[in-house]
């Protein structure tokens, strides 16, 4: 019997049974689920960000204030470690703040606070990518740094809106 008289309205066994068998994951449980997946995402995207910028910042304040160390020591009375920390969680605080605030309102003063985050984000995750691949090829560092970059800045941008949603337009 050849496939064109074949009765459409019989059914195969495989198809019977494919047609019982229920989806892995139900649409109601995903639907239960997506909300702190967002939550989590958002939360992680943000924590790398911060943590790019804290660790980025102590960096380069203690590179900055090398040349001081002695004088700050006397007069603060810490040594360059703990105060570049310091900056760091205030230049993310301030760096997460204004992202937040500015989103949609003020679109320049945004970019001003994103490439701060793309940045540090950007620096952070070369610094990783660096204990990630051995073999120092030529192509393999640019690929690695366009990777890093559109990383950097899709993490920066969008642990905010995930985490809080976009504003509605004209508020």
């Amino acid at each position: 019997m050849g496939l064109s008289n074949r009765n459409l309205n019989d059914t195969d066994a495989t198809t019977t049974r494919a047609a019982t068998v229920a989806p892995p994951l139900s649409r109601d449980l995903i639907d239960d689920l997506l909300p702190w997946l967002r939550v989590l995402f958002g939360a992680s995207f943000v924590a790398y960000c911060a943590l790019s910028t804290l660790f980025g910042v102590h960096t380069d304040a203690v590179e900055i204030l090398a040349a001081y160390a002695t004088t700050i020591q006397h007069w603060v009375g810490l040594s360059l470690d703990p105060i570049g920390y310091i900056l760091g969680v205030v230049v993310a605080l301030v760096v997460f703040v204004g992202e937040v605030s500015t989103a949609e309102r003020y679109p320049k003063l945004y970019l001003g606070f994103l490439a701060i985050d793309v940045y540090y984000s950007f620096t952070w995750s070369h610094v990783i990518t660096r204990f990630v691949i051995s073999d120092r090829i030529w192509a393999a560092s640019v690929v690695e740094w366009l990777a890093a970059f559109v990383m950097a800045t899709l993490v920066a941008y969008y642990g905010e809106v995930i985490l809080f949603g976009r504003r509605r337009s004209g508020v």
